[in-house]
């Protein structure tokens, strides 16, 4: 019982550190996420109301941010990303709301 108690939650600990996949187009950012049950996040980039990146002293010492795109549907989070391409990804957002003309209906 215990081995296979060890084995499955070795496997949950992996797959929990694999479990997110994005997706990055000009237009939008897919988030893929879950191990047993995948769901899929889309979120468009002039649609967005706020970027974040949030840091801990952990990620920070290891050079990673997690950035949170913020829509009306919720935010998608993105978490241990680079803290280069997380400033890149913030920028391109907010220059993709910026620059659109398109409505949010």
């Amino acid at each position: 019982m215990s081995m296979g108690w060890g084995i499955w939650s070795t496997r949950a600990v992996w797959e929990a550190r694999n479990r997110y996949q994005v997706d990055l187009s000009a237009s939008d950012c897919t988030l893929w996420s879950g191990w047993l049950q995948r769901k899929r996040k889309l979120g468009v980039f002039y649609k967005m109301q706020r970027v974040s990146i949030r840091t801990n002293f952990l990620l920070k010492r290891k050079g990673l941010s997690n950035v949170v795109l913020h829509t009306a549907a919720g935010p998608l989070y993105i978490p241990c990303i680079p803290d280069e391409s997380a400033m890149r990804l913030r920028d391109w957002a907010l220059k993709c709301v910026e620059a659109s003309s398109k409505g949010w209906m």
